[in-house]
């Protein structure tokens, strides 16, 4: 399988502290592949480089990243949410309080399809909520975020995602806050999206059993650094890095 993206050489400060040190990962076309490790590792803030969502205060000191093997920094506006897509961490907070639901859609396809005449835009928001298995999308349409639960928050976000029907999805902790039936449910639906929809995954997590059941490929971090990487299945069963050792260990003892 080619490469749909590639990070060479990534390293992120905030002042002098650097968070992110020589990262490098691929992701290959048609794959799933986890970013795993402890709170604080660096994940989040290497997934949030890829589509230059980094915080006003962090200074990306080095790094090149490629889509389809052209530099993404000269059309991040082409690709940003068209090609690639990303989930945020906290549906709840991710979405605007202030807004009903419906409003929310209409402003992220009419900027992405500024001709798009109303009953265009209420048949692409009907077929989004579906895909995210919201049938009662007219209802949802009329609802603010505070009505709905944390999982219907999360798949109002997964359907907002998919909009421009992208090639890649991030998605940085989709199960963060939710229960663990509510986990299990948005993980399967975003494992079948990507699956029918032939898109790549990027997962952000801190959960092992959930990077295990989830992702072909995954990378180990730690402080801002790459433990190690490959195969999920090869590192699972033969850990080379004493912290990924640890990381399995921990797992095992909370019964995983």
């Amino acid at each position: 399988m080619n490469n749909i993206l590639k990070i060479e050489n990534l390293s992120i400060r905030f002042n002098d502290n650097f968070v992110v040190k020589d990262f490098n990962l691929e992701l290959k076309q048609g794959s799933s592949h986890a970013l795993i490790g402890e709170s604080g590792s660096g994940k989040s803030i290497s997934c949030l480089s890829v589509l230059d969502l980094l915080p006003i205060n962090a200074i990306k000191e080095s790094g090149e990243i490629f889509f389809l093997e052209e530099d993404i920094s000269l059309k991040l506006k082409t690709y940003r949410g068209k090609q690639i897509a990303y989930i945020p961490q906290n549906p709840s907070s991710s979405l605007n309080p202030l807004m009903k639901i419906g409003e929310q859609f209409i402003e992220i396809i009419k900027l992405h399809n500024p001709n798009a005449n109303k009953k265009e835009i209420e048949e692409i928001c009907g077929s989004l909520l579906f895909d995210a298995q919201l049938s009662k999308n007219k209802e949802i349409m009329s609802l603010y975020p505070f009505e709905l639960s944390g999982g219907m928050c999360q798949r109002v976000l997964i359907a907002m995602a998919l909009a421009q029907n992208p090639c890649i999805l991030l998605a940085d902790e989709p199960t963060t806050g939710l229960d663990v039936i509510t986990q299990s449910e948005i993980m399967s639906l975003i494992l079948s999206l990507i699956a029918n929809k032939k898109m790549s995954l990027l997962l952000i997590t801190h959960d092992l059993p959930l990077a295990f059941q989830s992702c072909q490929y995954m990378t180990v971090m730690k402080k801002g650094l790459i433990c190690e990487s490959g195969l999920t299945k090869n590192i699972m069963l033969n850990p080379s890095h004493p912290y990924t050792i640890e990381f399995i260990e921990n797992a095992k003892a909370l019964n995983y």
